[in-house]
């Protein structure tokens, strides 16, 4: 299992989302020189752990509990003295592993903050250590010294399963240090740990798993300059971050085995977290003789961003954890006065999730009272209404009209995206003008749109295929500017099966770009345009809807509403078929394109889309 080989590297690019001001989790007590701390994300989305400062003047041994969300927090002395080792979380109870004065101790706090007695696991203090909880049920790995030397070793002890007092789980003359400990979903627990060699100082990561027959254990890195693992784990899948030399790497085994990826962003002592489907890693920026600050960079599908989320900082910062839920991240970092945390500012998404409808300029001339409560008898959850295009003859066609839409489906329960079809080249300021004005219009009982989306599709007006992808990728960048980060986006995009009939124009298409600034992608999946199924099974319904859904969700990470269609020119059995690909492929939410040509026929089966 060592990885010999890293892919190439790449400092991942600015993200779209924010990383939102500071606030303090825990203010410094005294000048400190040395903190210990560890959080851990519940199933309501507070972040709660345990901290404690040391240095001059800090004469309370006291581990400080800690909980919040975005900007509130709270915290207090616990019942429990020492250094924190780990943290963790089992909906119920937050769990803490600490070295006290007389050994290793475990101790809980519940909902109600009352606080367990702790039990001491062994009388050697732990040097570091991790700690996973589930249903009242704990396993805990730490460190200790072995003998008067430098050498130290794992142990473990355990509720879960078959339950283990003390155990040593590793003995070879090495010093096992910072372990990190996660279940995937079959119950078997995963452990990361550095092993380093107490003359040479070299050292390696070392991976094992725990069926619950033992640990079996194996080298993930050959390099002599690997330490500081951190494990997280979704479903079957692990994801191990750590340290190579100044460098993160980041590893994952999607398909049994690892591959991964090194960072060109310099770092320490990384941090991973996953949820959602997004994998989030937050480090120790190295900046040579500058202060370090604090990095976060997020994966979804294959595709890496980042931010420096202290970009303003003028004192040293330091990562001290990344906690997930929900497909966002709180991180937790250190400076010389407090624990701060903070929280990503990711837009609201659901308005594009489920059942949609399209309404596009042509059918103006449907009346929106009627046809909204056509649209509510079958469950439409959201419309989409087109504002205007490169070519029209302002920036939102028929103002009464739109405002008209929104209103009468906000009645109905149904929200309103509006979406506009760039031309690009010359157009460009027109078009990012003409976006925005999607999120700045209001009705006239001053209701709103609830999201904008781009249909990225017309080439007519670029002069080359580099022309258009730098205007698709300019055209998203300024509008996500212009509307700022909390504002929804969704991104229409050509589906990839399709273009992959004609690779030359559709080269170096900007999905990077997309999956940066948009929210939500959703790809023009129109089987009708494909001729060849059953001939090539790739083209018929179910086929292309999930080959499209998969691919655009790779390419972007983002959550994908598939666009079936086109209405007028499909069957009902297609249409049945393509609802199942988007509910098998687990799509976030799907529509037929539009709503004038779709058939009576189709909706029983289009209603289904409410299950995603």
């Amino acid at each position: 299992m060592t990885i010999i080989a890293v892919l190439a590297a790449a400092t991942p690019a600015a993200a779209s989302w924010t990383v939102g001001s500071a606030a303090t989790a825990v203010p410094a007590p005294c000048r400190q020189t040395a903190w210990s701390g560890d959080a851990a994300k519940g199933a309501d989305g507070a972040v709660r752990g345990f901290a404690r400062f040391q240095g001059p003047g800090c004469t309370d041994a006291r581990l400080i509990w800690f909980e919040g969300a975005g900007g509130g927090w709270q915290r207090a002395p616990s019942a429990y003295s020492g250094r924190v080792l780990a943290v963790a979380d089992d909906g119920a109870a937050t769990w803490v592993l600490y070295a006290a004065t007389d050994g290793t101790r475990l101790g809980r706090r519940d909902r109600a903050g009352v606080y367990g007695t702790s039990s001491r696991l062994s009388t050697i203090a732990g040097l570091s250590g991790d700690l996973v909880a589930s249903a009242g049920q704990w396993w805990a790995v730490w460190s200790e010294r072995v003998g008067t030397g430098r050498l130290a070793s794992l142990y473990q002890a355990k509720t879960i399963g078959t339950a283990t007092s003390r155990q040593r789980i590793t003995a070879a003359p090495f010093v096992d240090g910072r372990p990190s400990l996660a279940r995937v979903a079959s119950g078997t627990a995963v452990l990361a740990f550095d092993r380093a060699h107490s003359v040479t100082g070299s050292s390696e990561v070392l991976f094992g798993r725990n069926p619950g027959s033992g640990w079996s254990f194996t080298a993930m890195t050959a390099n002599g300059s690997s330490r500081a693992p951190s494990l997280a784990t979704a479903g079957q899948v692990t994801h191990l971050a750590w340290q190579q030399g100044s460098r993160i790497v980041h590893a994952d085994n999607p398909t049994g085995s690892f591959r991964s990826h090194l960072f060109a962003t310099p770092g320490a002592a990384p941090r991973v977290a996953a949820s959602a489907g997004r994998v989030f890693i937050a480090w120790t920026l190295l900046r040579g003789t500058s202060p370090t600050h604090v990095f976060l960079a997020e994966r979804g599908g294959e595709l890496w961003v980042g931010n420096d989320v202290t970009p303003a900082a003028t004192t040293t910062e330091a990562a001290a954890a990344v906690a997930a839920g929900g497909g966002s991240a709180t991180v937790l970092g250190v400076e010389a006065s407090r624990l701060w945390a903070k929280s990503q500012a990711r837009p609201a998404t659901d308005v594009f999730r489920r059942l949609g409808v399209w309404v596009d300029y042509l059918d103006y001339s449907l009346d929106p009272a009627a046809t909204v409560q056509v649209f509510a008898s079958h469950g439409v959850r959201t419309l989409y209404l087109q504002t205007a295009r490169y070519s029209s003859p302002s920036d939102v066609l028929y103002p009464a009209l739109v405002g008209s839409w929104i209103e009468q489906a906000h009645a109905a329960g149904i929200r309103v995206v509006g979406w506009y079809l760039p031309g690009y080249s010359e157009h460009l300021d027109t078009d990012v003008r003409r976006t925005a004005a999607i999120a700045g219009f209001r009705s006239p009982a001053g209701q709103r749109f609830d999201a904008l989306a781009i249909d990225i599709e017309y080439q007519g007006a670029s002069s080359s295929v580099a022309e258009f992808n730098a205007g698709v990728a300019a055209h998203l960048a300024r509008v996500r500017a212009a509307v700022g980060p909390g504002y929804p986006i969704g991104a229409i995009v050509p589906a990839p099966l399709g273009m992959a009939l004609n690779p030359p124009i559709w080269a170096g298409f900007p999905w990077s770009e997309v999956g940066r600034h948009a929210d939500v992608v959703q790809p023009m999946s129109y089987w009708s345009y494909r001729h060849d199924c059953p001939a090539n099974p790739l083209h018929c319904p179910y086929q292309y809807t999930r080959g499209n859904t998969t691919a655009v969700a790779s390419r972007t990470g983002l959550p994908v509403h598939v666009i079936g269609g086109v209405g007028d020119m499909v069957t009902a059995a297609g249409v049945n078929d393509y609802v199942d690909g988007a509910l098998d492929e687990h799509a976030y939410g799907g529509s037929l394109y539009d709503f004038r040509t779709t058939a009576p026929a189709f909706w029983p089966d289009l209603e289904r889309l409410n299950a995603l």
